[in-house]
């Protein structure tokens, strides 16, 4: 069964930046990401685009998050197709809304959050006690309302 996906906009108020450091390319390569709104994929696909741009437009970086409707957790993965690499984020606040606990070393072929994504919720992610009491409040709130006498 799909049941999809809300993603709330992000505002950055300020241009956020990191540090890029590619083993076999080389850095430090800075980052930025521009001050604008964005959903959580747009946001995603311009921090893919920045670190290609970064590295000579090699296109080997992929940034995605998962998100499939029956199985996706709203985890993000930044990833180099053949060359390990390092991030650093200066802003401790949006790598935290990214679902990083901290800076992306050492260095590695891919990284993934331990959190999910600020802005990202996903159906059928949530713990199944709580799907079940909610279908219970829904029930009784159905209930209610159908014994209500009509206008």
């Amino acid at each position: 069964m799909s049941c999809g996906r809300l993603e709330a906009r992000w505002t950055l108020s300020t241009a956020q930046t990191m540090t890029l450091n590619v083993t076999a390319i080389g850095g430090p390569y800075t980052i930025t990401i521009a001050a604008a709104s964005y959903y959580p994929t747009a946001l995603l696909t311009e921090i893919q685009t920045q670190l290609d741009a970064a590295t000579g437009l090699d296109g080997d970086f992929t940034v995605s998050m998962s998100k499939t409707d029956e199985t996706g957790t709203g985890i993000v993965t930044i990833a180099h197709a053949t060359q390990t690499f390092t991030l650093s984020f200066t802003s401790t606040t949006f790598r935290d809304a990214l679902g990083f606990a901290g800076n992306l070393t050492p260095a590695a072929l891919t990284f993934s959050g331990t959190s999910t994504m600020a802005g990202v919720w996903l159906p059928t992610a949530r713990s199944t006690r709580r799907m079940v009491a909610s279908r219970a409040t829904a029930r009784r709130t159905a209930r209610r309302w159908s014994r209500r006498p009509g206008p």
